[in-house]
């Protein structure tokens, strides 16, 4: 199976179970897949459920990282899925915490700093 129908089956899979195990699987998938592929799936839409598994991982409450990406909180529990501009910002947020947190040599709490 090819990288991107992976990843594809993965956001699917995601979608349907969102265990904490997938959703860190495809993250890491999808942030280290060629930029394409990333705007491919965030057109096509990301599960809600990562917006709480990346608040968590961040180190956030929901509300607040939700105020940080200019997002309305009450409209991410509602939904199901996240597309365009609100998967684009979840995902920038995730990307640039994983990359603090590699530059911080893997020191979880400097990076929130």
């Amino acid at each position: 199976m090819a990288a991107a129908d992976r990843l594809s089956y993965q956001i699917g899979y995601l979608s349907d179970c969102g265990s904490l195990m997938n959703i860190a699987a495809t993250l890491q998938a999808l942030t280290h897949a060629d930029p394409p592929e990333q705007l491919a799936h965030i057109r096509r839409g990301l599960p809600a459920r990562m917006w709480v598994f990346i608040a968590a991982r961040i180190g956030l409450g929901r509300q607040e990282l939700a105020k940080l990406l200019k997002l309305n909180p009450r409209t991410l529990q509602r939904r199901t899925t996240l597309h365009g501009e609100e998967a684009e910002r979840l995902l920038r947020a995730y990307r640039i915490f994983e990359h603090a947190t590699r530059m911080c040599r893997a020191d979880q709490d400097e990076a929130r700093k």
